[in-house]
């Protein structure tokens, strides 16, 4: 089986300069974005980069993963 991507990999593959959300929060992003790489090929990925930073950013933004779970399980506590 073939490792996850580096960040450098995702970075270069997505076009980015850097990842909206927390630390530990690009370790989904890069395993989900692996598993399109594989699936799909790497320039469909390329392709739909732009769809995948509003996608990433809309999760980052109200903290929920691609399956729509909390992204940790600090919810907005009092």
């Amino acid at each position: 089986m073939a490792s996850v991507l580096s960040v450098d990999q995702l970075y270069n593959l997505l076009g980015w300069e850097e990842l909206p959300g927390t630390r530990d929060e690009p370790e989904g992003l890069r395993i989900w974005i692996d598993e399109l790489a594989q699936n799909k090929g790497e320039e469909w990925v390329q392709r739909h980069r732009v769809m995948f930073r509003d996608q990433w950013r809309y999760l980052v933004k109200h903290g929920i993963d691609k399956l729509g779970n909390p992204l940790s399980s600090k919810e907005s506590e009092p």
